[in-house]
């Protein structure tokens, strides 16, 4: 863990005064720690191994998203199937609603000089309402997985703090097999749609992938012992999803293509059983636990987890730069909505340009569309290695508006690119300006659980994947309408334009950060230790109000 943590809990013994406390800037600090260093008193717990939950990410991506980490071998296989599975869940709700596989501008009706659609074609009239049925009852069951499920998160999250990460790993993969199990008898037997509703109220119940991804994100968090060894695993971990997309989505149309109806839909469906099987497995025996339970003082019923995480954004706080805030912490604040804020449209950064090529004036083969968007997954790790070089010489803010500025180039150049007058090469220009398109997401993570302490990173990822799956319930919607009323106009991707709007708020909160740091540097004033008087066992974090007695925080 950073160095300032350590230092946190080394002063624990007693308060603190201008004879016992040394004037450090621990913002200047290097973070060098080595297994030699027998002063610290927190034991770190050691993976059985470097690789740890990345496996079981790329997994849980292939079967919808939930597990969390195996062998390379095993998570090749896990990642695959996630990806797999959505392409082929909407098949087969294709094919039960109107036993029609594919929208209305297949290839073989895609004309790149067509600007609009005949309204008054029957063929039109056909497709359209299946795209709306289909588009209805896919809403439906996603929001009765994913509502309840943004609220089970910060409940289990802030749990894991006290029973370990390990059981939300596994309470995600159970719930997996359930939602698996019931899509294959769903498949098998050619039930109707509505039969997939039970299994999404499942992986709601169980928090779903909120759970999950709070869990390995606070797991590879818990295990590493610097900041920069923070940063890097969480940028390795969202790489791996992007190459996941990739793999499994490549997969997905093969196996479609091969295989077709019903055979297509079926076999996916057994991996996606198998593998979330696997993540089960990995996850008991293969991990090592590193938030051990003390299960005789762990009230497993207690309100104190449904207000945890709110009370997360009102303690007092080690800040990033080393500073202290006091009531609301403005910059966690602005960091977890500006999280939240690119988080809803970087994604869509990436995916979006599957539906705009498949329309006029593109008209792409599904070959070249694949290649769009391998090119713009792989750009995971062109920001995986460039947070490996900025790192050394810029801060964690100046490295984010890198990346937004690099998302916001792709998105406007997406929405500009019918009127380009070679729109074909507009697109394939993409990649190359979003070469750090996902590097913002890594380094916003990273920055938080440098704000908060040890004890509360499972209450904190809990947060921060509550916000980012609201604000996708919001914004997905509103946007797809959007997009089925201007996908025909003179701009077909002018929904990219708003999203980019969206990413330009989070930089602007970003920047509202850089503004305090520059009106405000980083530093401690040491003042004669005074006695805390509030009641430390209602405290998520007390190490942390042990550190700050003898100081003055700066008030943001």
């Amino acid at each position: 863990m950073p160095q300032r943590r350590r230092q946190v809990n080394s002063m624990t013994g007693g308060d603190s005064s201008d004879d016992d406390v040394p004037d450090v800037d621990y913002s200047e600090q290097e973070d060098d720690y080595s297994d030699d260093d027998d002063d610290d008193d927190i034991d770190y717990v050691r993976p059985y191994c470097a690789v740890t939950v990345e496996p079981i990410t790329k997994s849980s991506l292939t079967s919808g998203g939930f597990p969390a980490n195996p062998a390379v071998g095993v998570s090749d296989f896990l990642g695959l199937t996630v990806f797999m599975y959505q392409p082929i869940y909407q098949l087969y709700l294709f094919s039960v609603v109107a036993n029609d596989t594919s929208p209305y501008w297949k290839q073989d009706y895609c004309d790149p000089n067509m600007t609009y659609f005949n309204e008054s074609d029957p063929d039109y009239l056909d497709d359209k309402w299946l795209t709306d049925e289909v588009t209805k009852w896919d809403t439906i069951i996603t929001l009765t997985g994913s509502v309840p499920g943004l609220f089970t998160a910060v409940i289990l999250g802030t749990m894991s703090d006290q029973l370990g990460r390990k059981i939300n790993l596994v309470l995600s993969c159970v719930a997996g097999i359930l939602q698996a199990g019931l899509g294959l008898l769903i498949v098998f037997l050619q039930l109707p749609v509505w039969a997939f509703i039970p299994g999404s109220i499942i992986a709601g119940i169980s928090g779903g992938g909120g759970v999950f991804f709070g869990a390995c994100y606070s797991y590879v968090v818990d295990i590493s012992q610097s900041e920069r060894e923070t940063t890097i695993r969480i940028a390795i971990l969202d790489t791996t999803i992007g190459l996941a997309s990739v793999v499994g989505t490549v997969v997905a149309g093969v196996v479609l293509t091969t295989a077709g109806f019903p055979d297509g839909v079926r076999g996916p469906f057994v991996f996606l059983f198998a593998a979330y099987v696997v993540c089960m497995l990995y996850a008991i025996f293969c991990l090592r636990e590193t938030r051990p339970t003390d299960w005789k003082n762990v009230q497993l019923f207690s309100k104190g987890y449904l207000t945890a995480a709110v009370k997360l954004l009102r303690k007092k706080q080690v800040s990033l730069y080393g500073r202290v805030t006091d009531g609301w912490n403005k910059r966690l604040i602005l960091f977890l909505l500006a999280g939240a804020f690119y988080f809803a449209q970087a994604d869509g950064a990436v995916s979006f340009p599957v539906f705009l090529t498949s329309a006029p004036p593109f008209c792409w083969t599904p070959l070249q569309t694949g290649i769009l968007q391998g090119a713009l997954s792989a750009c995971g790790l062109t920001s995986l290695f460039g947070i490996l070089i900025l790192q050394r010489c810029l801060s964690y803010p100046v490295m984010t508006q890198i990346g937004i500025v690099s998302c916001l180039l792709v998105l406007v150049l997406t929405a500009v690119s019918s009127l380009c007058p070679d729109y074909n090469l507009a697109l394939y220009m993409t990649p190359v300006l979003g070469a750090f398109i996902t590097m913002p997401q890594s380094l916003i993570s990273a920055a938080l659980s440098l704000m908060v302490g040890p004890n509360d990173q499972g209450s904190l990822f809990a947060l921060i994947q509550f916000t980012q799956g609201a604000m996708t319930t919001v914004t997905t919607p509103f946007l797809n309408y959007i997009w089925a009323i201007t996908s025909m106009g003179i701009m077909p991707g002018f929904v990219q334009l708003l999203s980019a709007l969206l990413v330009g708020v989070a930089s602007a909160m970003i920047g509202l950060v850089q503004y305090w740091d520059w009106r405000s540097p980083a530093g401690y004033q040491l003042v004669p230790a005074v006695e805390n008087t509030e009641d430390s066992e209602g405290r998520i974090n007390a190490d942390a109000d042990d550190f700050l007695r003898g100081y003055n925080p700066a008030i943001v």
